[in-house]
């Protein structure tokens, strides 16, 4: 192994740390340099790693430290890096004869132009913590499905992150059940058209403040906060709303919002709003003053199971749920 130069293989990556007792693993990056070079693995292989908890990522950093590299191909490559660090280090020369696992590495992501972290950590089931580091380029694109399903996600850094030009946003953080707090107040979202299933399933959200956010280009807010059971505090006071269509299931099952205030919403191009504000079981006051229901197509369900609302909202609506109180309330 200590003589090892090439390695080309799908399944590798998850050999050598699966397999590879780490102080023999770091004593072959020290001494081989050739090592370092051409390692060459597919992301989707290092998804499949069950036990890495906690990843940095970087863009176009160069790292002058002893790295295992991977190669950008045709394909979308990545340079993984293994954190050997002192104190990880230390623990290996003391514990060298048990079975330590490797629980943090840090990836280089090396792109030209027009960037999409589509799927980036799709299903990393096992990841708490990604921290975004040096993250200055604004040509990323799009950035749907981004941490969908990595239900042990529990934070994450993204204070350096450029979004001047994203236009994707749709199920960024769909299913992150574990996700307890998120700072987006730096995200710039001007030019985003897609917000659907956003946060849906975040599940332990008590918090979110996206008074920063500007959604003038936004036609599609479906499903966005949909069971986010622990929500009590939403901050839209800045949303701008002209141009969505789409609002179904959008607080859908928010079980723990006791207050919502709609009232800056335009909703002059609004069409769907079926189940928008089902199963808020504790929402006691609504203001959707501003509310224009003239394209309305569909809006079957939408206080179902809000027994205790107070709705604020026109005279013209309030005459359409006495005459539809079925419809709209069971």
């Amino acid at each position: 192994m200590y003589n090892l130069e090439k390695i080309r293989s799908k399944y590798i990556l998850k050999q050598i740390f699966d397999n590879l007792h780490p102080k023999v693993l770091l004593d072959i990056i020290h001494y081989n340099k050739k090592f370092q070079k051409k390692l060459e693995i597919k992301f989707e292989e290092f998804k499949k790693i069950s036990y890495i908890t906690e990843i940095e990522l970087f863009l176009e950093e160069n790292i002058s430290s002893n790295f295992i590299k991977i190669r950008k191909g045709q394909e979308k490559y990545f340079k993984i890096y293994l954190n050997d660090d002192k104190e990880q280090t230390n623990k290996i020369k003391v514990y060298k004869r048990s079975k330590i696992k490797i629980k943090k590495v840090r990836i280089i992501i090396d792109y030209e132009k027009n960037i999409t972290f589509y799927n980036l950590f799709r299903e990393c089931k096992c990841i708490k913590k990604i921290n975004f580091k040096k993250f200055n380029r604004n040509d990323i694109i799009g950035m749907s499905y981004m941490f969908a399903g990595c239900t042990s996600l529990k934070k994450i850094n993204m204070s350096k992150f450029n979004t001047d030009n994203v236009t994707n946003m749709n199920n960024m953080f769909i299913g992150c059940e574990s996700l307890e707090e998120i700072d987006l107040s730096k995200f710039n979202t001007k030019n985003v058209k897609d917000m659907s299933f956003m946060f849906s399933g975040c599940k332990l959200l008590q918090k979110l403040d996206l008074s920063n956010f500007d959604t003038k280009n936004v036609t599609d807010m479906c499903y966005m906060f949909n069971r986010c059971n622990s929500l009590k505090e939403l901050n839209l006071s800045n949303f701008n709303t002209n141009k969505v269509r789409n609002m179904i299931f959008m607080f859908c099952e928010c079980t723990s919002l006791k207050e919502l205030n709609l009232s800056n919403f335009k909703t002059d191009n609004l069409e769907y709003i079926r189940d928008m504000f089902s199963g808020c079981i504790q929402l006691r006051k609504l203001n959707i003053a501003n509310f224009n229901f003239d394209k309305v197509k569909m809006m079957e369900h939408m206080f179902k199971n809000c027994k205790s609302i107070n709705i604020i909202c026109s005279d013209e609506f309030k005459m359409r749920i006495q005459i539809d109180i079925d419809n709209l309330f069971e």
